[in-house]
C-alpha cells in the first residue's frame, strides 16, 4: 500500500475537468465542459517511458496524483496542471484512519480533450 503524504505536502492546485460528448446534426463530435473544480494535490513518481508504435518512437510522461477524497473522480475526467492536460489511466481510493485519498495514475496528453 502506498504511503499517503501528510496534509502539509498537498501544495499544488490542480483543476479537475468533467467533459460531456455529443454529436451535432452533421455527425461531428462536440465536447462540452460541464463541471470543473480545483483541488490540492501532491504529485510524485514522475516517469517517462518510450515505446515504438508503427516504427515511430513515442514518449509517455506519467504522474501519480494524490489528493483528498472530496467528491467522486472518474477515469473519464481530466486533470489540468502546470499548463498540461492529463488523462486518468487508473484510480484507487486509499483509506487512512477516517480520511480517504485518491491515488490517480495519469498520462500527459497533448491532445485536446
Amino acid at each position: 500500500m502506498q504511503q499517503v503524504p501528510s496534509i502539509g505536502q498537498f501544495k499544488l492546485r490542480v483543476l479537475i475537468e468533467v467533459w460531456e460528448y455529443s454529436q451535432d446534426d452533421s455527425g461531428g463530435n462536440i465536447r462540452t465542459l460541464i463541471d470543473s473544480w480545483e483541488q490540492w494535490a501532491n504529485i510524485a513518481n514522475k516517469t517517462t517511458s518510450q515505446a515504438s508504435v508503427e516504427s515511430q518512437q513515442q514518449w509517455t510522461n506519467s504522474e501519480v496524483f494524490t489528493m483528498r477524497f472530496l467528491r467522486e473522480i472518474k477515469n473519464t475526467y481530466t486533470i489540468l496542471w502546470s499548463g498540461a492536460r492529463y488523462i486518468i489511466n487508473n484510480s484507487s481510493v486509499q483509506e487512512e484512519t477516517k480520511k480517504k485519498f485518491y491515488i490517480l495514475r495519469c498520462s500527459k496528453t497533448d491532445q485536446d480533450v
